[in-house]
């Protein structure tokens, strides 16, 4: 005798799936935030270059004005864009706590539905077991009335 399937079992696997989905979404914020943080870090040694540059540019002797205003619109520019970016990585902060937050809740029904799934199963078996003891008491019923005529 078998058991009897699950009838949520559509249901269970659209709460993997979303889960799934959550762990996707998640690392890809992750991986984006990374990068993020990645070209900050090639932006800020770009400025700190162009700083040590400017202030050995700007030592004793002729001071090219226009190569110096040059870098300082460069280096006015590069500010702007890590500023930026420091906005952009605090938005991804925020998009990351979001995801978790989507993933926990998404987990969180999966394994509700997996406990569901459990417990049917469990409660298909105990049926199984009364059934096939039925049966065998029956059976071992008609043995004894077989023996006694």
């Amino acid at each position: 005798m078998s058991l009897k399937p699950f009838r949520l079992d559509t249901l269970v696997k659209l709460r993997h799936t979303q889960r799934d989905q959550r762990r996707w979404d998640l690392a890809q914020v992750q991986a984006a935030k990374l990068r993020l943080q990645q070209k900050r870090y090639q932006i800020s040694d770009e400025m700190n270059e162009l700083r040590g540059r400017i202030r050995q540019y700007v030592g004793p002797g002729d001071v090219d004005v226009e190569s110096l205003l040059a870098m300082q619109h460069y280096l006015v520019l590069l500010e702007s864009i890590f500023g930026a970016m420091d906005l952009q990585s605090d938005q991804l902060g925020a998009e990351i706590n979001r995801c978790r937050t989507a993933l926990v809740e998404a987990d969180r029904e999966a394994r509700v539905m997996e406990k569901l799934r459990e417990r049917h199963q469990t409660q298909e078996q105990q049926n199984q077991t009364r059934q096939e003891s039925k049966q065998l008491d029956e059976i071992g019923q008609r043995c004894r009335n077989a023996e006694i005529a």
